[in-house]
């Protein structure tokens, strides 16, 4: 639930404008619980390309929420 996460602390945020350290960051907790889970990491590059699609999807699923944008 990261994008949902970064929704509730950064409303309005874009996968772009976020800083390259934080980033680095989701991945990694990413990739702590597919390691949980038995499934190999993720690269950046996908966590980038999933977290830019999330963050559309939940900004379209809650229009109210982003008006004030």
């Amino acid at each position: 639930m990261p994008a949902r996460e970064m929704r509730e602390t950064k409303d309005g945020v874009r996968w772009k404008e976020v800083p390259y350290n934080e980033k680095r960051e989701v991945m990694k907790r990413i990739n702590v619980q597919l390691d949980a889970e038995g499934i190999p990491e993720v690269t950046l590059q996908v966590v980038s390309w999933r977290m830019s699609k999330a963050l559309v999807n939940l900004k379209q699923s809650n229009p109210k929420q982003s008006e004030g944008l």
